[in-house]
């Protein structure tokens, strides 16, 4: 596909068919997250590709339960429950997050991204070393024509799905866990505000 057409097209896919994603299909999607760039060419970063449905039933249940800990915890997402109507967006997308939970087991594959980190909490400069990685994953699943979402709520049972994960707590991070599989939907723009809304020109509030 033409990058820009994956650039504007990709966007949070949470419901997926029952067709199998293959093991080549995997590869070339990992092989595009370690192009990434990272920090002194650390290449810090772990794929744990999820598969086996167990493993997945116990991870939905840990999921939900950090759903269930981010509307406690977030108001507007609280809102967007209590009161559709008032953020339509806001709504679908919880709608929509909660049709994962509910079929968390059903996900083809996910790609759970670690990164190495000496027993230390991700910062925001490290996060630079993981992400870039984590959106080639986006992208290039995109390309073959795939859906993904990156989800970061683990946090809230990271101690819990790192331990079911078997990753050592002294040494590494879980950046996001990544659902993938062939889109129950449409690919298509998400909404946004045009670049120039948001871009200044040398000093912040100058128009671009």
């Amino acid at each position: 596909m033409d990058f820009l057409e994956v650039v504007s097209t990709q966007r949070a896919i949470r419901r997926f068919v029952t067709e199998p994603v293959s093991d080549d299909v995997v590869r070339q999607v990992l092989d595009a997250a370690v192009r990434a760039p990272s920090g002194g060419n650390r290449q810090p970063w772990r794929f744990i590709v999820v598969r086996d449905s167990d493993l997945k039933r116990r991870l939905g249940r840990l999921y939900g339960e950090c759903g269930d800990e981010l509307i406690r915890s977030a108001p507007f997402y609280t809102r967007a429950l209590q009161d559709p109507a008032a953020d339509p967006a806001a709504a679908r997308m919880m709608k929509s997050s909660r049709y994962l939970v509910e079929h968390f087991e059903e996900v083809p594959v996910f790609i759970v991204a670690c990164m190495l980190s000496d027993g230390q909490p991700l910062s925001f400069t490290q996060a630079a070393s993981i992400y870039p990685a984590v959106q080639n994953i986006a992208l290039a699943a995109r390309n073959l024509g795939l859906g993904t979402t990156i989800t970061t709520i683990h946090r809230y049972r990271h101690n819990e799905i790192r331990d079911l994960l078997g990753v050592p707590r002294d040494a590494a991070e879980i950046a996001a866990m990544i659902p993938m599989g062939y889109p129950a939907g449409k690919f298509g723009a998400g909404p946004r505000k045009p670049a120039t809304e948001v871009s200044f020109l040398n000093r912040w509030g100058t128009p671009l």
